[in-house]
């Protein structure tokens, strides 16, 4: 009787685990690619190939935290945006959270956290839009190097994709 309930627990183990194996699933994205101008690089896994949105040249004011963008650069593929403001000033200590923040989708929540040594703000948040709830996560990390402000925002049915190219993010030399 005691090998019979041995070999039970051993079974229930066996299948928990293969339960469990069958819950975390890996997700697969493609190869991190570099992109910027010197002074402004980064590297991402882009889930399709990204183009170059704008460029934009002039003063966008950002006033309330003592700085403004003079250039700003935009790539997109697949869901995967990436901003990269090249500001005229670097931002006063006491108003980078803040900064970091304006540009969440939540601009009251987020996590500060550091990032390649530098202040960041990451938050993943349920997909919702003025016409009401879609499909998926939104993910956004923001880093600031210096006077350079880089804004990451992913939207991905899986959330698991999400995070993962949220992760892939690394600035580049």
């Amino acid at each position: 009787m005691r090998a019979n309930k041995a070999l039970r627990r051993v079974a229930i183990l066996s299948l928990a685990g293969t339960l469990l194996s069958a819950c975390s699933t890996e997700v697969s994205i493609p190869t991190a690619t570099t992109h910027g101008v010197a002074g402004h690089r980064f590297s991402i896994s882009f889930l399709k190939r990204p183009k170059v949105l704008i460029v934009v040249h002039g003063t966008v004011a950002l006033g309330q935290y003592g700085t403004s963008v003079d250039k700003r650069w935009a790539w997109s593929g697949g869901g995967v945006y990436v901003f990269v403001d090249d500001l005229a000033r670097s931002v006063p200590s006491r108003l980078v959270n803040p900064l970091l923040r304006r540009f969440l989708p939540n601009t009251h929540g987020g996590k500060i956290v550091t990032r390649f040594g530098f202040p960041a703000v990451t938050e993943s948040v349920p997909c919702s839009s003025p016409a009401g709830t879609c499909a998926g996560t939104i993910g956004s990390l923001v880093v600031l190097d210096g006077s350079t402000l880089y804004d990451v925002f992913v939207h991905n049915s899986n959330p698991s994709v999400t995070s993962a190219v949220i992760d892939s993010f690394r600035l580049a030399s």
